[in-house]
């Protein structure tokens, strides 16, 4: 019983690391920005609108 416990979660292990490959793929592929990138874009955006308001 454990050795079937043992290949699950090393099944699910291997599941789990194929699927953020393909979606790290998929996400190359369509040029898609990250959380982070995103933030650093917003600030860039308020700090050139300060700018423009002085």
């Amino acid at each position: 019983m454990d050795e079937l416990i043992k290949r699950g979660e090393e099944e699910k292990t291997a599941i789990h690391k194929m699927v953020q490959e393909e979606m790290g793929k998929i996400k190359k592929d369509l040029s898609m920005s990250t959380k982070s990138e995103l933030e650093q874009l917003k600030q860039r955006i308020e700090e050139l609108e300060r700018r423009i308001n002085q």
